[in-house]
């Protein structure tokens, strides 16, 4: 952490600066974490999010507009676009997963993304129950998917482990067995908040 005070000396910028850029939302708001002392409230930040981001701005400000800077620190997850390296970035997903269906040379977007988010949190149930899952798909599937009541169920089928996807309810046959349902809108909102704590530090 550090403090507001050393942050100004260090960056070399006014306490005007850094407010202003607060308010025009350049600077999160949650960044600027108060607390109590002997002198009254002290201003604290995590020094690893606040001095790049502060870096940043000050490289686009000449060149740039606000609203245009706004949109390159924080871009709308819709309109990025994922290679397998900026997925590795994000360390949230498996590596098998990503070997299996993640083409080297090919870009994703961010339904296809959530897909592998929610293969891979499964991961860990797949092997409380089966020495390998089954299942059949390609991320391109997914490009245009609407997770509104979509859900992804772990089956067990014949002692054999399946993964299948389904919207409201799932109708199973009688071999079929249903371990574990993931909500995949749920899914969807956790990786998006992983992706904005990573773009903080970009």
């Amino acid at each position: 952490m550090i403090s507001k005070k050393d942050l100004l000396i260090k960056t070399n910028i006014s306490y005007g600066q850094l407010y202003r850029w607060k308010r025009q939302g350049l600077i999160p708001e949650e960044w600027f974490v108060k607390t109590s002392s002997i002198t009254g409230q002290v201003t604290f930040f995590d020094e690893d999010l606040i001095i790049p981001r502060i870096q940043k701005i000050l490289d686009l400000k000449d060149e740039f507009s606000i609203d245009e800077i706004k949109q390159i620190l924080n871009p709308s997850p819709s309109e990025i676009t994922f290679s397998l390296s900026k997925l590795n970035k994000l360390q949230c997903f498996d590596g098998r997963i990503l070997k299996k269906l993640v083409d080297h040379e090919t870009d994703l977007n961010i339904n296809e993304v959530v897909i592998l988010y929610a293969l891979s949190k499964a991961r860990k149930d797949i092997e409380k129950h089966f020495y390998k899952i089954k299942f059949d798909i390609t991320l391109s599937e997914f490009k245009n998917f609407d997770f509104t009541n979509a859900k992804m169920a772990l089956i067990s089928k014949k002692r054999e482990g399946y993964i299948l996807f389904f919207n409201d309810s799932l109708i199973a046959s009688d071999s079929e067995l249903e371990i574990k349902h993931y909500n995949l809108s749920d899914l969807q909102q956790e990786l998006l908040e992983i992706i904005r704590k990573l773009s903080y530090r970009n």
